[in-house]
């Protein structure tokens, strides 16, 4: 990899299209920002370049995941990020740890059966 393209040359002239197409239909706000985005990406990708290859990965991963992030929050907005991140959070922090127990549970249940109800 020559340059640090996060996005390759003809896949960032389809994004632009789209976002200009998004103007053009109504969405200028949305439209303007992926633009906006899309151009600082391109500009200062071969600046970043030399910066982002002498981090090591234990900084530039968290780094990388606030700046998507950060994007993402300004590309749909305060509120719609904020429902999006608490249906994460509900999923991840509530229903993960109780599906976990529960096929926990199942798992002790199988091996319950099959140790002591043995069928002829």
């Amino acid at each position: 990899m020559d340059t640090f393209a996060i996005l390759h040359n003809q896949i960032r002239l389809i994004v632009l299209i789209i976002a200009s197409l998004a103007i053009i239909l109504g969405f200028r706000k949305s439209g303007l920002k992926v633009y906006k985005t899309t151009l600082v990406m391109a500009v200062l990708s071969p600046f970043l370049y030399g910066y982002f290859q002498q981090l090591p990965l234990w900084i530039l991963i968290p780094g990388l995941l606030f700046v998507v992030v950060y994007l993402f929050k300004k590309l749909v907005g305060d509120e719609v990020f904020g429902n999006f991140f608490g249906a994460i959070l509900y999923d991840v922090l509530w229903k993960l740890p109780i599906r976990m127990l529960c096929a926990i549970g199942r798992g002790i249940k199988k091996l319950y059966k099959r140790m002591f109800h043995k069928t002829a």
